[in-house]
């Protein structure tokens, strides 16, 4: 039912990457090992089957702080590999000019072996927009090996050109011992000068503690996870492992300007690195050990509660990090909103009462309250939805009557709104029951009616009649199956209602719910306030991203 993206592209040229040589000394060498690449000429692939960036929700954040006024900060993000395509579409206008070749000793960055191309589109195109992040190329290597030399004369030379961000997609073995070896005196001078260091864990399978630079203890060490937001079969793990990010068959570029699809936990790592610039951007003033504990905060707890050594303190996520909020004195009395100082869903919340979709009750001394953990009722959803929209109620006649819904009443208009667009259809009783709590699988159905009436849902993917499955269109016209009704999307989809299911499986696959920590949906149970505003959220980012998938196909 999941298809690897490759099984899905045509013409493909597959490179498996040189294994592992372990280090003995200090000149020894450093060597990609694992990483296999399936490599295509077409754009459009490339965006359509981005998953990787879409499953950490970058664009939300992205869009957060170009909406702020927090994105005038310029950031460095030194890419330490095998130098970069400078002309690659991904990177027009993201390159810093200061770039170095330490294999050669000149500045001639061309990428001849297309990793560091990779890496480097990995970052801007998760922070698409955010034109002042700029790449740093350092070429540490020709062809996937690099001297430990090359990478400690690499971190000093980016320290010096003002890197705030160092990502280093290189591991490899060395038997652990009391004293640091230079690799990691070099890591420590970097953050020691506020540059955030980025590590892969490396993809043997084995502990971290054996390999450098991933048990550098000032690093943020990143292991993978698939589309399944499962361990990656491949990665390391061990007590350095700081968060998860994706790395199997994620999608950036390569030399040429190609495309195509990469694992390991080398693109795992330019992920974060990635969030890493974002948050520089928010706040220069932020030390790399605060960026590392936000990354880790507000990343999704997955495997056992807790840190564990595979997940670390979880899978990143951009959408949680909030940007008004990393100053809590900003949450006071934000806009004269009173009850919503350090909630979780603060930052949501806020961008909802900036685009005027969110007006709160007024209290007698003149403030207002959002009540986030209050339930939210079907006609306030309503509500909520069409201000999303940006539809115009005011007018809003025809459409299927109802019992309950009465002309005068504050809702009469919205309710009359969805009907006429067969967003909701009653009870068969003939009633609406506006002031019942909309539960999650409810809020689900109204958002799928919507989106399917405005034509919105993803053009590459089709309902196969009577059938209850859903292909993605290939470019042949033929379809391949990427779920039916036994694809279950939460780890309590047993609890969603028969009617609700495909819905729900909308949500997870749209990337507009994602669940708890648990992966759970609690589908029956009232949708909160809070927890209203995020999905609202998700929607408008998914939406004005044209919904680029976040399952693989």
């Amino acid at each position: 039912m999941k298809k690897i993206i490759s099984t899905m592209l045509t013409a493909l040229l597959i490179i498996s990457l040189c294994p592992t040589v372990a280090i003995s000394s200090p000149g020894a060498m450093f060597t990609l090992k694992g990483e296999e690449r399936n490599v295509i000429a077409k754009a459009t692939v490339a965006d359509d089957y981005d998953w990787g960036t879409a499953s950490i929700q970058a664009y939300s954040l992205v869009q957060r702080l170009m909406a702020s006024n927090k994105t005038s900060n310029d950031v460095t993000v030194a890419v330490l590999d095998t130098g970069l395509d400078i002309a690659h579409p991904y990177l027009n206008g993201r390159v810093e000019d200061e770039g170095y070749n330490f294999e050669s000793n000149n500045k001639d960055i061309t990428d001849n072996f297309g990793h560091g191309t990779f890496m480097s589109t990995i970052i801007t195109n998760a922070t698409k927009g955010l034109n002042n992040i700029k790449i740093l190329p350092i070429k540490v290597s020709e062809g996937g090996e690099a001297t430990e030399s090359n990478f400690c004369r690499a971190i000093r030379y980016a320290v010096d050109k003002g890197a705030d961000v160092i990502n280093i997609s290189f591991a490899t073995p060395d038997t652990p011992t009391e004293e640091e070896t230079p690799f990691e005196e070099a890591v420590e001078y970097a953050t020691q000068n506020n540059v955030v260091v980025v590590a892969s864990a490396g993809n043997d399978s084995k502990d971290t503690q054996y390999y450098v630079p991933a048990r550098a203890e000032s690093a943020i060490t990143v292991s993978a996870y698939d589309i399944d937001e499962s361990p990656a079969s491949f990665s390391n793990y061990g007590e350095s492992i700081d968060v998860c990010a994706p790395g199997v068959n994620v999608v950036a570029g390569f030399p040429d300007a190609m495309y195509g699809t990469s694992s390991g936990t080398s693109p795992a790592a330019a992920y974060v690195s990635a969030e890493a610039a974002c948050l520089k951007m928010m706040d220069r003033t932020f030390t790399p050990a605060e960026i590392s504990n936000i990354i880790s905060h507000y990343s999704l707890d997955r495997g056992y509660k807790g840190w564990d050594k595979y997940y670390g303190n979880g899978i990143i996520n951009w959408s949680n990090v909030p940007v008004r909020g990393s100053n809590p004195a900003e949450q006071v009395n934000y806009k004269g909103f009173n009850d919503i100082v350090g909630h979780w869903g603060f930052d949501q919340i806020a961008s909802l009462i900036d685009e005027k979709i969110i007006d709160g009750y007024i209290q007698p001394d003149g403030t207002k309250k959002f009540e986030p953990e209050n339930p939210v009722t079907r006609a306030e959803f309503l509500k909520l939805l069409a201000k999303t929209a940006g539809e115009d109620i005011t007018l809003a006649q025809g459409g299927k009557s109802f019992n309950d819904v009465r002309s005068g009443e504050w809702y009469y208009s919205y309710v009359m709104w969805a009907s006429r667009n067969n967003i909701v259809s009653g009870y068969e009783d003939g009633e609406f029951r506006p002031s019942n709590n909309i539960t999650r699988q409810e809020m689900a159905i109204m958002i799928v009616n919507y989106l399917e009436s405005q034509g919105m849902l993803p053009e590459n993917v089709r309902k196969v009649p009577f059938s209850g499955e859903f292909l993605a269109v290939n470019p042949d016209g033929s379809g391949t199956l990427i779920w039916d009704y036994n694809w279950y999307p939460f780890n309590d989809s047993s609890h969603i209602a028969e009617w609700a299911l495909e819905d729900m499986q909308w949500m997870k696959y749209l990337g507009i719910m994602r669940g708890d920590d648990l992966g759970n949906c609690n589908p029956s149970s009232n949708a909160k306030r809070a927890e209203t505003a995020v999905i609202l959220v998700n929607l408008i980012v998914r939406a004005e991203s044209n919904f680029t998938l976040v399952k693989a196909l």
